[in-house]
């Protein structure tokens, strides 16, 4: 089988989020992370609409409505996620109201694989007469309403690979929980996280292994 050359990781959260709080000073200051990676952290902006920056292992990006936490580094999933419910632990009256766990997956094949992919998946006879050298680009699906009793939708994408070259396919998995109704706090979400995190890993594993055994590449 197959297995992915990156898997980016992320979290994203919805809501109504102050953005200039979250910065790397501030989760040393909270024993988030350690002192020393606050003050070495690579900012790329600070400001009251928009803050970026990243750590040797994960990277942030905050506005208004969003705050995303993500890394390319497998053994710091389990991390990333924990820090970010610190940080809503402590932002606890921070009013979010969706989360998205993102899975981000890169592959790395030959030429005939690469081709394959497009074949199996929207077979190019279907296009004869149409065009005369078919290739598949993108391909959504999307499974909706969710199988396990929450509000919200699983989706796969698949497209190049922008960092895999030449012959790179990414499989996209966006496990997205709708938005939670009267919200008043951080809680419910990451009541949601908590509860969905390893399932959702566990998820997309099995998603990208059925993938590759179902196309036979």
């Amino acid at each position: 089988m197959t297995k992915p050359e990156i898997y980016d990781m992320s979290i994203v959260f919805v809501g109504n989020i102050n953005p200039i709080i979250v910065q790397p000073l501030w989760l040393a200051s909270k024993g988030l992370i350690q002192e020393t990676e606050g003050e070495n952290a690579k900012i790329e902006i600070i400001h009251n609409e928009i803050v970026k920056f990243q750590l040797d292992w994960v990277s942030f990006e905050i506005t208004g409505q969003r705050l995303m936490v993500r890394t390319t580094k497998e053994s710091f999933f389990p991390v990333i996620k924990d820090l970010a419910v610190s940080i809503f632990n402590i932002l606890k009256d921070t009013p979010l109201k969706s989360l998205g766990i993102n899975h981000i997956l890169h592959f790395k094949l030959d030429k005939t694989g690469y081709i394959n992919i497009g074949k199996r998946l929207a077979p190019f006879d279907n296009w004869e007469g149409i065009l005369s050298n078919p290739r598949l680009l993108q391909l959504e699906m999307t499974d909706q309403p969710r199988n396990d009793g929450f509000s919200g939708q699983y989706r796969v994408s698949i497209t190049p690979s922008v960092l895999v070259r030449p012959y790179g396919v990414t499989i996209n998995i966006n496990d997205h929980f709708d938005e939670v109704e009267n919200i008043s706090g951080s809680g419910a979400i990451i009541e949601i996280l908590n509860r969905s995190w390893q399932t959702s890993l566990n998820r997309a594993g099995k998603t990208y292994t059925k993938l590759w055994e179902t196309l036979n590449l």
